[in-house]
């Protein structure tokens, strides 16, 4: 990740590869806290994580209805927020 920051005694590239437990709530209390601080200071990382989850809403929506992502969805998105990063 380009501009990779570490706050909070986390490095960013370790935020992303946290996000998913983070978001379903699955990880130990220290690692969330950890998560958490750094999500606070690092405006990156914040905008980032906000996208995820606000997409991981989204295509959970759009399942419910009994729809399913288009093909190569992961790709693209993961393209589109490192572009965007």
């Amino acid at each position: 990740m380009k501009g990779e920051r570490e706050v909070a005694g986390i490095r960013c590239g370790e935020v992303l590869e946290y996000l998913p437990d983070y978001v379903a709530g699955d990880l130990p209390s220290e690692v969330r806290g950890k998560i958490e601080q750094h999500l606070l200071e690092c405006d990156v990382c914040r905008r980032f994580g906000r996208r995820y989850q606000g997409t991981l809403e989204l295509l959970r929506a759009g399942i419910g209805r009994g729809s399913s992502p288009p093909p190569r969805w992961k790709e693209r998105l993961a393209r589109r927020l490192d572009e965007e990063s």
